[in-house]
């Protein structure tokens, strides 16, 4: 009997805009696309192949810097210097930049102009894979690539992203692999839908833990968000458990287990969570 679909694509280099994404039924998925972002993709752009690299620096609410990079490897030594630095206003789009006399900024400028407009092959792919773990897809392998979508998850799912690859034929191909509910399927979607949920759960702690780490305060509406974050794993647990078989109750019990602390923290009367007490709470899990 078949338990579901395996899923994977592949994208060329190309560029399309905002309104083919959304005609194509995805609006919910289109990615920033601001001025930081474009000139993040020209500055990409204009760096790859090259011995040449690119640090932002420098990024607040109103503007955002760049400096780009020459490597100069050589058999006895390795060095980096300056090639110029471009600043955009997030405001206006407006872009400088300072650089050695003669350096030819036109072949940023050609891309940041066109980044603006339009969405490059990696936001594609976010695009894509966005929609897929919204739409219950269960990646197979860590690093992704390969996701599983189950038999009831299929027509809210494959319809539109079938109809999304076929907007750009030569460029992008879409595959589909369908699957039978032997038993290596079912620990295979065992392992892989557990993993997943197991590494969110994660996240909502380690989230909370980083600032922690790094001096932040933690007020009580971030630990309200983690709760939030909690309440999207259910709905996932939900959603998996039949393909969690076995390891579904120690999810849930690990889940509850995170939720007790969020919300022992949120019983408390101050604004701003204390790291040791909450680092106390987690040792107890």
């Amino acid at each position: 009997m078949k338990k579901g679909t395996l899923i994977y694509w592949s994208v060329s280099d190309f560029n399309t805009t905002t309104e083919e994404i959304s005609s194509a039924g995805f609006e919910d998925f289109v990615p920033r696309n601001d001025y930081r972002t474009a000139m993040l993709k020209a500055i990409r752009e204009y760096v790859k192949g090259e011995e040449k690299m690119y640090r932002r620096f420098n990024d607040t609410s109103a503007s955002v810097s760049f400096a780009i990079l020459i490597e100069n490897p050589t058999s006895t030594d390795y060095t980096v210097r300056k090639e110029a630095i471009i600043t955009v206003d997030k405001t206006t789009g407006a872009a400088s930049h300072r650089s050695p006399e003669g350096w030819d900024v036109t072949p940023i400028k050609k891309a940041y102009d066109l980044a603006k407009d339009t969405l490059n092959s990696d936001q594609f792919r976010r695009v894509v894979l966005d929609y897929v773990e919204e739409r219950g897809g269960v990646s197979m392998r860590p690093g992704g690539g390969i996701y599983f979508v189950d038999n009831d998850l299929e027509a809210k799912c494959l319809p539109k992203l079938r109809d999304l690859f076929g907007k750009f034929p030569g460029k992008t191909i879409f595959y589909e692999v369908p699957i039978y509910d032997d038993s290596a399927t079912l620990i295979a979607l065992e392992d892989a839908t557990s993993a997943k949920i197991f590494g969110d759960i994660d996240e909502i702690v380690k989230e909370v833990e980083d600032k922690f780490a790094k001096g932040v305060p933690v007020t009580r509406r971030q630990i309200e968000s983690r709760c939030e974050d909690a309440q999207v794993v259910v709905a996932k647990i939900r959603l998996h458990e039949k393909n969690l078989r076995s390891k579904a109750s120690e999810v849930k019990h690990k889940l509850k287990a995170v939720e007790a602390v969020l919300n022992e923290m949120l019983a408390k009367s101050a604004d701003i969570v204390d790291p040791s007490e909450f680092s106390g709470l987690l040792r107890g899990l």
